[in-house]
């Protein structure tokens, strides 16, 4: 009997042994799990960017010959007008040599017609044996460059003084609002401190040459501070309660903007609470954005 139970004892111990190197084993890839599917779910390309390509790749254990099958869906962006197919056939072909392909597209430049951003996607739909991979849509973002404020749009080499270290000289950027025409984003009003690379709006007058920024404005740098956008004047820091906003002005297109001299007054990123609290970064008034 004491036989037979140590027996029974040691084929369970085998069996769960057995069982858990089961469980540790390394999983394969096999045959069956093969795929296709895009490399990108996401592209933004230039309204003049002519031809793009949309990378397309099997995942397999050899490389496979397959005939991938796809459609495009208009968004924003209509076939025909805002982007052709180069192959109408709308099928990407593997020859069984390389893992990868593209698909081509003809982007349609409307050229001094202003449209917004146009979005369309690409589907892949059928791919013989293989699976359609979790990659399956590519959206395509053509941005217009016919923007009203493309004067002001751009990158700026800035100079000013720094209240703290003197002459600076850095970059800023002012990009583009997806939704209000007269509204600009400004990221590097003021070097040095980290928070000042974070985005700032102003609002572009109707001859684009004053960009009034409101005072007030947080910062979204990180969940550890709240930075906002002030002004300051050696002593007081001044809110949007005391002080509405600061402008910047030029004296007509492709002149430099500058920031209004009140006087008195510089321009600040102050940190109110959280780690930083206190800390700041100031450039006096009269500080000079040149356009790229």
């Amino acid at each position: 009997m004491k036989n037979i139970l140590k027996y029974t004892a040691c084929a369970l111990a085998l069996s769960a042994a057995f069982s858990c190197s089961k469980l540790n084993e390394t999983p394969v890839f096999s045959a069956e799990d093969s795929f296709v599917a895009f490399d990108k779910g996401s592209m933004i390309v230039n309204e003049n960017v002519g031809k793009i390509s949309l990378p397309v790749s099997v995942a397999s254990i050899d490389p496979v010959g397959v005939t991938v099958a796809y459609e495009v869906v208009d968004g924003t962006a209509s076939a025909g007008t805002n982007f052709k197919l180069v192959n109408e056939a709308a099928t990407v072909v593997f020859d069984g040599q390389a893992r990868s392909n593209v698909i081509e597209i003809d982007i349609v430049d409307l050229a001094g017609e202003f449209t917004g951003d146009l979005t369309f996607s690409v589907n892949l739909v059928s791919a013989g044996d293989l699976n359609i991979g979790h990659n399956s849509t590519c959206t395509v973002t053509i941005a217009d460059l016919d923007h009203p404020l493309s004067d002001v749009l751009g990158t700026y080499t800035v100079s000013g003084e720094s209240y703290f270290n003197g002459p600076a000289t850095w970059e800023a950027e002012f990009t583009k609002d997806a939704n209000d025409l007269t509204k600009v984003w400004m990221r590097g009003l003021a070097p040095g401190f980290t928070m000042a690379t974070d985005l700032i709006y102003g609002v572009v007058s109707e001859d684009h040459n004053t960009i009034t920024i409101p005072l007030g404005q947080m910062l979204p740098y990180s969940s550890t501070y709240n930075a906002y956008f002030y002004a300051f004047d050696g002593s007081y820091i001044y809110d949007e309660t005391d002080m509405a906003s600061i402008t910047l002005t030029r004296e007509g297109a492709g002149k430099p903007f500058v920031a209004v001299d009140y006087g008195w007054s510089f321009y600040a990123v102050y940190v109110t609470s959280g780690e930083g609290a206190g800390n700041f970064d100031i450039i006096v008034s009269g500080v000079t954005f040149t356009k790229n």
